[in-house]
């Protein structure tokens, strides 16, 4: 008899818990990856990295507000670092043989063909954020050492019978 009082309050307990649950960082994290990459296709030189729960706020019995931060990283190819440095000191040396736009275009073209299209769309955002000490070439620099862009959003979430899903805007 005990046994089974036991494991009456444990389920009683296990299931008022679940009622009461919030929306993990993980059930944002999951739906906005699949997006993303959904989005980027096969390109495997962006990446989101680094959530982080800010803060959570019910909104009514079934609907919560998740505030996340996140980044998104570009990561460039190698050698793209050598070649921007060489194009750099020749343009200090007064020795350059190329404009910057076809440094640039040779740059873009290391990347991975399925990454040319996502990084277009990225870099003309005006959002991009960059530190001028960092950065001091602007593009060229994004194009050859990549970039990290900190996101921080206010994710509408609602309770389903299949759990917790981020409501579309």
């Amino acid at each position: 008899m005990k046994i089974f009082q036991l494991a009456l309050i444990t389920t009683s307990i296990a299931l008022t818990a679940c009622g009461n649950s919030n929306p993990s960082l993980s059930d944002a994290r999951k739906q906005i990856e699949a997006e993303f990459y959904g989005a980027i296709g096969n390109c495997s030189q962006i990446k989101l990295d680094d959530f982080e729960k800010i803060n959570g706020m019910p909104n009514g019995e079934r609907h919560y507000t998740l505030q996340i931060k996140y980044s998104m990283k570009v990561i460039p190819p190698s050698k793209n670092a050598k070649i921007a440095d060489e194009y750099i000191d020749s343009r200090k040396n007064g020795t350059a043989q190329q404009a910057e736009g076809a440094v640039i275009s040779q740059l873009i073209q290391n990347f991975d063909p399925a990454c040319a299209a996502p990084l277009n769309r990225i870099l003309q955002r005006n959002d991009i954020m960059h530190n001028e000490k960092e950065f001091p070439h602007g593009i060229l620099d994004y194009y050859s050492r990549g970039f990290i862009k900190v996101s921080q959003e206010n994710i509408p979430m609602v309770l389903t019978e299949n759990g917790w899903i981020v409501i579309k805007k």
